[in-house]
């Protein structure tokens, strides 16, 4: 198993907790989703935005968001120079490929969420004020956990 499975199982755990070995899946959740984050039917409230981590291509990640996914120029600027992709709403997703030195990327785009809701802005969607926040923590969280397993060694590229 890699070091940075390893490190990833450590920090978040898989985002099915059903498993518990570490060959057992490549999936984690970096959301920062917590019990309340979850409605009394047990799916995950619709202001949420679910960010998961694949390391089915390590050392290279895939990092996945779906639903509720804040968007602005700035955000999809980031898209088109990392070769992201998006699909909008109704069903939103967005994917990017990040390999090892890369993780620099994760700060830029949590600035681009934090961008959105900063004091004397508006925005359209009034969940942005949670969600926005929690994305830009997650991201941060992620690259400081990459940057210990890939090293400190960051090219902006």
């Amino acid at each position: 198993m890699s070091a940075l499975k390893q490190r990833l199982f450590d920090e978040y755990g898989f985002a099915d907790k059903r498993y518990r070995k570490l060959s057992s899946s490549d999936l984690f959740a970096v959301d920062g989703r917590r019990p309340t984050d979850f409605a009394a039917d047990g799916q995950l409230y619709g202001w949420f935005c679910s960010v998961f981590v694949d390391t089915t291509d390590a050392p290279a990640i895939k990092l996945r968001f779906a639903n509720n996914i804040p968007e602005s120029p700035q955000i999809l600027a980031w898209v088109k120079r990392y070769a992201a992709t998006y699909q909008g709403a109704p069903h939103q997703v967005l994917e990017v490929r990040i390999e090892p030195s890369q993780q620099h990327r994760l700060v830029e785009l949590a600035e681009a969420f934090e961008d959105i809701v900063k004091p004397g802005r508006s925005y359209p969607v009034r969940s942005f004020k949670y969600t926005c926040p929690r994305l830009a923590a997650a991201l941060r969280r992620l690259e400081k956990v990459l940057s210990d397993c890939w090293g400190q060694d960051v090219v902006k590229n």
